[in-house]
């Protein structure tokens, strides 16, 4: 699976098919063409923290000068 092959409502959508019964996991994961351990990643993911959970994460957020100097500042 390419990085980012599937947009949050794409994997939310196939993750409510797997929940409904209308495709098992290894199914769902050989139609897709998704690893069955990526699938359950997406599925703890929106467990724990809901639609956002299921969205493309940026590892290098980058701060705005004014929050940088507040935490300089409370420190």
């Amino acid at each position: 699976m390419s990085i980012g092959k599937y947009s949050a409502v794409e994997k939310l959508a196939i993750l409510e098919a797997v929940s409904k019964g209308e495709l098992g996991f290894l199914a769902a994961a050989k139609k897709y063409g998704i690893n069955k351990t990526s699938l359950m990643k997406w599925q703890r993911r929106y467990k724990l923290y809901g639609y956002e959970g299921l969205e493309r994460r940026t590892h290098n957020q980058s701060y705005n000068a004014e929050l940088k100097l507040q935490a300089v500042a409370d420190r």
